[in-house]
């Protein structure tokens, strides 16, 4: 297959200019009648995208690419060879392409402005002794660093790489130091540690030890804004916006308190158009969560309609984009968020300057998802239906959504037989794609929509099996059919 080996995968990425400049490379580094040239030669007049046999392509190339004299191919070596030993040539040949194509990458990716790439040249310099350029540059590109505004996490771990290797520089150079040098090597240190160390803390927190609180008896949840840990203090505010935005978002998920909630959301506000796109669209997810478990608080200050306003302010920063694509698996959520909250129109405007950033194949069935969804906020239940009931989607994200929509839909028409049906096609599909925790929340729905149609269980029994499913999908629609049960 061509994904057996490594080269004919990297290579095939490789768009028109890219290819004809490694073309150039191997004609400058690769003898006219080397093995190493013979077979790039053949592989760069295929089209990879074409070849469903490559590897017997190649095998029958072998006389070309290995057999490099007329009396060779007239003794015809090819029949000496048992097809293992054949193989076994075309693989080390193609391995070796490798090496040469990743270097041809990595020397391509230099940029001398990247620290990474200043941190390379600074490393030759120092081998090959020319000490006095080498001491300017490390002096140049350390000062850059300390006065750079760092945007990301990744800018971050770069520019700590370019602080120890100061760091080590300046020991080395003890008796001529600047007294100041140390002390300045070690404050930038720590400030781009401490924001590396926060995302970390942030994200284990996140994934594996903060839950929502468990519901009680009739769907409340149990926790009160009262059993919160009192905020602490206002943290202290420095020059550095992305450490302060971790610091909040830190003390955000310790005390789960509004205060650090409301001073997160005025850095995000104030830098979002400054800072990292990427590492901005991962603190929003974080903000998103923190309003989700606080609006399922009895009694809460904190609603949906704020998770809402988040997207809105996402948005206006263009913090939805990827390459100038709008994140997968995006649009459903931001919907389904704006008409909880009955921002209908919002919806709509948000779909239709973003439809163009939608992927081609999958543009016109999000759409019809956008739609079912504002249907179902609006209760035109049979009309979701008629825009779903055909519809397959190949992400199983949108497959759920759309599915727990018509399940919905048909319980709220009293459609039980077809409630039934639509539970059953969803588990199956569920069951066929492992066992995550969405999954397991869908699942756990299918098994409460069906008790809700059998009119057998209690209301207790039907909240006890939803207390049970961490993460359960349509908690509000449930308990709000368990008031007419």
């Amino acid at each position: 297959m061509i994904d057996k080996y490594k080269f004919f995968a990297l290579f095939s990425t490789l768009g028109a200019v890219e290819r004809k400049h490694f073309r150039k490379f191997m004609e400058s580094n690769a003898p006219q009648d080397s093995i190493p040239w013979l077979a790039f030669k053949h592989i760069d007049s295929l089209t990879l995208k074409n070849i469903k046999n490559f590897e017997d392509d190649i095998m029958d190339a072998y006389p070309t690419i290995f057999l490099k004299n007329a009396e060779d191919k007239r003794k015809d070596k090819k029949k000496d060879k048992n097809e293992e030993d054949m193989r076994k040539d075309m693989f080390n040949t193609f391995h070796d392409l490798h090496a040469k194509l990743k270097f041809f990458l990595i020397g391509e990716a230099f940029d001398d402005k990247d620290w990474i790439s200043q941190l390379k040249w600074l490393e030759i310099l120092n081998q090959k002794g020319l000490k006095k350029e080498h001491d300017a540059q490390i002096n140049a590109l350390f000062t850059t660093v300390q006065k750079h505004n760092m945007k990301s996490g990744m800018e971050c771990a770069k520019g700590l790489m370019v602080a120890q290797y100061y760091r080590q520089f300046v020991i080395s150079e003890a008796e001529h130091a600047h007294p100041a040098a140390m002390q300045n090597c070690v404050s930038l240190i720590h400030q781009l540690s401490n924001v590396l160390h926060l995302q970390s803390v942030i994200d284990n927190a996140v994934l594996t030890k903060l839950n929502p609180p468990q519901e009680g008896k009739k769907g409340q949840l149990s926790t009160t804004e009262k059993d919160l840990t009192s905020p602490n203090d206002a943290l202290p505010q420095t020059d550095f916006p992305l450490l302060d935005l971790h610091k909040e978002i830190n003390e955000l998920f310790s005390s789960l308190s509004l205060e650090h909630y409301e001073r997160a959301k005025d850095i995000f506000k104030k830098h979002a158009k400054s800072l990292d796109a990427n590492d901005m669209h991962q603190l929003l997810r974080y903000l998103h969560r923190f309003v989700a478990i606080r609006s399922r608080m009895p009694n809460s200050s904190i609603k949906m309609t704020e998770m809402h306003q988040l997207n809105v302010l996402a948005d206006h920063n263009n913090l939805f984009l990827q390459k100038g694509r709008l994140v997968n698996g995006l649009l459903g959520n931001i919907v389904y968020i704006a008409c909880s909250v009955k921002a209908f129109q919002w919806a709509r405007q948000f779909v239709k300057k973003h439809q163009d950033q939608l992927p081609k194949d999958q543009k016109d069935k999000l759409i019809i998802l956008c739609d079912a969804i504002a249907a179902f906020e609006q209760k035109e239940y049979v009309r979701v239906i008629d825009l779903l009931e055909q519809v397959q989607y190949d992400n199983i994200n949108d497959t759920t959504r759309a599915k727990l929509l018509v399940i919905c839909s048909a319980y709220e028409i009293q459609d039980i037989v077809y409630v039934r049906e639509q539970c059953l096609s969803l588990k199956r599909i569920l069951e066929k794609k492992g066992s995550t925790g969405p999954i397991r929340a869908a699942l756990a729905f299918t098994e409460i929509a069906k008790m809700l149609t059998d009119k057998k269980y209690g209301e207790q029994q039907i909240l006890n099996a939803m207390e049970k499913s961490n993460g359960l999908y349509m908690k509000e629609w449930i308990l709000e059919q368990l008031k007419k049960y």
